[in-house]
């Protein structure tokens, strides 16, 4: 009797959980929606994880992600969902930390008001980001490679904002391609997130990063902002 009492329980439970995301994903899903249907097998896996997420923050992420896969069927994986299936809200947290400061291209440098040494493990961990760093390489014009000069240049890194059409422009310049700046590469799983939740550039990370680039001493970085002269 009380097993039976306890799985009809559950049963509510999930129903409730079920109907809150798909109501969220109602809240959020725009007007140019494809006329392709949703995969049948990712509808099965997407609810099967779904019926038991109950936290409201994480259930307005699961409505987005519904959201987004009903307006453009296929941009969601199954390895997505996987990945999202195993997030907690503090997960969640971190990734909504990370993707203010990330470039357009996916692109995240560790300076100035980063992410903490933790957080950078955790989200490493959580798949956010890939394990090995690269470096920024820098541009050669034609010139400097006719006379087989090293290669000083500039690497331009873009920064969106809430206003499609704007956005942030960091650059930074290097005297020698001996010096190199240090960055990590979002993973590909993660990137449908991020464009699902569209969240605006921190413009005070950006303030910092330039700031610790400066201080460095071999890099002069600079910004430009949404409105402003290059």
């Amino acid at each position: 009797m009380i097993a039976h009492a306890t799985e009809t329980f559950q049963q509510v439970k999930r129903r409730a959980n079920v109907m809150t995301i798909v109501a969220e994903a109602a809240d959020h899903i725009g007007d140019d929606v494809s006329d392709d249907p949703v995969d049948a097998d990712w509808v099965a896996r997407f609810f099967t994880y779904a019926q038991d997420v109950s936290n409201e923050q994480l259930q307005d992420l699961w409505g987005r992600v519904l959201a987004g896969e009903v307006e453009r069927p296929g941009f969601v994986s199954l390895r997505t969902l996987a990945m999202l299936r195993n997030m907690n809200k503090a997960d969640s947290e971190l990734l909504l930390k990370l993707a203010a400061r990330v470039t357009v291209d996916s692109k995240y440098l560790p300076y100035g008001g980063c992410l903490s040494l933790a957080e950078q493990v955790l989200a490493q961990d959580a798949g956010f980001l890939q394990q090995n760093q690269l470096v920024v390489r820098w541009k050669v014009t034609e010139a400097k490679q006719a006379l087989r000069l090293p290669p000083p240049g500039s690497a331009v890194l873009q920064y969106q904002t809430r206003i499609p059409g704007e956005g942030y422009q960091l650059t930074i310049e290097a005297e020698s391609s001996m010096y190199q700046v240090n960055m990590y590469v979002v993973s590909p799983s993660v990137l449908p997130l991020l464009n699902i939740l569209k969240v605006p550039t921190d413009a005070a990370y950006l303030d910092s990063v330039v700031k610790a680039l400066n201080a460095e001493n071999v890099f002069k970085a600079a910004l430009v902002k949404p409105g402003t002269a290059g």
